[in-house]
């Protein structure tokens, strides 16, 4: 897709003199992290309904995001091409994002709410050339879903299914792509993988008094609230961060992803809210 968001020269050059504007990428980010504590548990993914529980060390985040971008690329996606995303909170969220910026793809996260209406909308106004869904989630089969609307959506490729067994698995094609990035696929990635004023994430606004907007954002935009926040609040790499709020929106995506790849900190998140869960997390 061809973006055409406009930084303003005056403002630009204030926000980075000002500090609002870090200058870093998540990649910058997460890339220290690895280098500084490879080992570090960096997520734990809570499955309320199933019980499940999934810790990834940065390491292993690099190495299955790596294997992810592979995956992508092998499927003909690019710099700027949109990926829709109406993943929950969980791990493979964080590789597919890790991976996105490593192509330079842009990453639409929407809500797992959303259904035929709003998704037919947000996905053909962004060009998505693919949609990653879970195969069922809260009993919905977002499968069905997605394959019924291909039909109108003249730019979609590919529909990539977590927790299915078919051609079409999350697994088979993001993930069986070998345990090591090719040197190409490195050289590519530095090549295209953009810097902080780059489009990174397209992000739809409700749509309360019309049809949703297409916000576009970069790393300097999402990273200037993160920044202060953490000032703020004093919050560290030695502090973990839970999230219950859907990464699909700007609250889970920031707070509870971003902002702990930031400080290098441990995120973990929960697939959907249950108190007393949340409470024996915390403890």
């Amino acid at each position: 897709m061809k973006f055409d968001a406009v930084l303003i020269e005056p403002r630009r050059r204030q926000m980075e003199e000002q500090g609002f504007w870090p200058g870093k990428t998540l990649l910058d980010y997460f890339e220290s992290a690895l280098a500084q504590k490879p080992d570090a548990l960096a997520l734990s993914a809570i499955g309320v309904a199933q019980g499940t529980r999934r810790d990834l060390t940065w390491r292993q985040i690099d190495q299955l995001s790596w294997r992810a971008a592979a995956g992508l690329r092998r499927l003909g996606l690019g710099r700027d091409d949109v990926l829709a995303c109406q993943l929950s909170n969980g791990w493979e969220f964080v590789v597919l994002y890790v991976a996105c910026r490593k192509l330079g793809i842009v990453f639409n996260p929407v809500m797992p709410i959303f259904r035929e209406r709003e998704l037919t909308f947000m996905l053909r106004h962004g060009e998505a050339k693919a949609f990653v869904v879970p195969k069922t989630f809260r009993n919905f089969d977002h499968e069905a879903m997605a394959e019924g609307m291909r039909a109108d959506l003249p730019d979609l490729r590919h529909v990539i299914v977590v927790g299915s067994n078919g051609e079409n698995s999350f697994d088979r094609l993001l993930l069986d792509t070998g345990t090591e990035p090719s040197p190409e696929l490195i050289a590519l990635s530095h090549q295209v993988r953009g810097d902080a004023n780059d489009v990174c994430q397209l992000i739809y606004t409700s749509g309360t008094t019309g049809e949703p907007k297409g916000v576009m954002h970069t790393a300097n935009t999402v990273y200037s609230n993160l920044v202060a926040y953490a000032d703020r609040l004093g919050l560290s790499a030695a502090d973990s961060i839970l999230m219950a709020s859907p990464m699909a929106h700007q609250t889970g995506f920031m707070y509870g992803f971003l902002l702990p790849v930031m400080l290098q900190a441990r995120m973990v998140l929960m697939d959907s809210w249950d108190k007393a869960l949340a409470a024996r997390l915390i403890a």
